[in-house]
């Protein structure tokens, strides 16, 4: 029996290592704890498979509920909202860190699986008032006498999305939602969020303004 005491085979042994998306989650939590009080909800694409998270309670999922005869609703984005001060929540924060995580490495990305985690989302209101605003609002859109489904819930196309939005489109976009969070294509975690204007800008009446479309340009298209 090896007789050197516990403390020092403890201190012996080298520590496990942290995972590679560590630093981000820590951001990411750094984020929510500052301007969501701890509170968010992870934006899921279900499209490619449903993403296990490992929720406490799946019922509590929020579909955007995007209304089109062609549209299968069995697909469409959901949020699921969190609480940190819950562990069981804070796991599923990891894990949808996890999923973000590996959908741009290499292989998920040639295996075509596309990005189950849509990112996360800090809003003042519920998720079901977010989700009721994007599928009545943002993604449903009439170009070159067409339907078109706005998947801005995939955080490739919402990056370069929104390059071209002006400030309007951005508002209208994000309206009940103060930032989105979701990690780019080199796996580091970028925001959108639409600028704070005052009283005497057009766009201050955005938030008034429940019945507006977001529209895109032909040009945008």
């Amino acid at each position: 029996m090896d007789d050197q005491p516990l403390t020092e085979q403890i201190a012996g042994r080298a520590a496990p290592a942290s995972p590679p998306w560590d630093g981000v989650l820590q951001q990411l939590h750094r984020e929510i704890d500052q301007h969501g009080d701890g509170r968010c909800f992870v934006w899921v694409d279900p499209t490619q498979g449903e993403p296990e998270l490992g929720e406490a309670n799946p019922g509590l999922r929020v579909s955007v509920p995007i209304v089109h005869p062609n549209y299968d609703r069995r697909f469409a984005p959901y949020l699921v909202p969190l609480n940190l001060s819950r562990f069981s929540d804070d796991c599923v924060l990891t894990a949808s860190m996890e999923l973000a995580w590996t959908a741009w490495s290499i292989p998920f990305l040639t295996a075509r699986r596309g990005q189950p985690i849509s990112g996360w989302i800090i809003s003042d209101r519920s998720a079901r008032e977010v989700a009721a605003y994007w599928g009545r609002h943002c993604y449903l859109h009439i170009a070159r006498g067409r339907t078109r489904l706005l998947r801005f819930h995939d955080p490739g196309v919402r990056a370069m999305l929104w390059q071209d939005l002006d400030a309007r489109q951005r508002a209208l976009l994000l309206h009940p939602v103060k930032a989105v969070f979701s990690l780019n294509r080199h796996q580091a975690l970028e925001s959108f969020s639409a600028p704070s204007t005052p009283a005497s800008s057009p766009n201050a009446a955005v938030p008034n303004r429940l019945d507006e479309q977001l529209r895109l340009s032909e040009q945008q298209w």
